[in-house]
C-alpha cells in the first residue's frame, strides 16, 4: 500500500485530545488514527518514509482490540478422544460466485477429533448435504 502526503499534514497541532481519554494524543497514535489504524510497522515505515519525528513507540489500541474480536473466546476443552470418529465436526460452506470446474458452488468438510483428519466434498447445491452425510 502507497501513502502520499501533502506538506501541511507533516506539522502537528501541539495538543490534540483523545476524547475517549481526556489525555493528549501522541504523534504515533495520531499518525495510528490518520493511517486507519494501521500495523505499528506500517505506521513506523510511513513515519520513516515521510520523515516525520516524533517516538514510534507502539500503544495499545482500543479500537483495534474490540474490532478485531469475532466472538468470544472458547473455554479450554480438556477432553481427550482416544479413538477415531468419537467426535466429528460437520460443516457447509457456499454459495461461492466463482463455480468450481465441476459445477460445484458449495462444500461440506468433516473433521475428526481424535486424529483431525478431514474430509471435503464438493456439491452443487446445499439439497446434496444430507446425501453426503449419510454417505459419510
Amino acid at each position: 500500500m502507497t501513502y502520499m502526503f501533502f506538506p501541511h499534514y507533516n506539522s502537528l497541532p501541539p495538543s490534540i485530545n483523545n476524547t475517549s481519554h481526556n489525555s493528549i494524543m501522541t504523534p504515533y497514535e495520531l499518525w495510528h488514527k490518520r493511517l486507519v489504524h494501521a500495523s505499528f510497522r506500517t505506521v513506523q515505515s510511513v513515519m520513516r518514509m515521510n520523515n516525520i519525528l516524533c517516538n514510534t513507540n507502539s500503544s495499545f489500541c482500543d479500537s483495534c482490540v474490540i474490532t478485531k474480536i469475532h466472538q468470544l473466546p472458547f473455554l479450554l476443552s480438556h477432553t481427550l478422544y482416544t479413538a477415531p470418529l468419537r467426535l466429528v465436526f460437520v460443516d457447509i460452506w457456499g454459495h461461492s460466485h466463482i463455480t468450481a470446474s465441476d459445477g460445484s458452488m458449495y462444500y461440506i468438510t468433516f473433521l475428526e477429533a481424535f486424529s483431525r483428519y478431514t474430509w471435503l466434498y464438493l456439491i452443487t447445491s446445499k439439497s446434496q448435504a444430507i446425501t453426503i452425510f449419510f454417505a459419510f
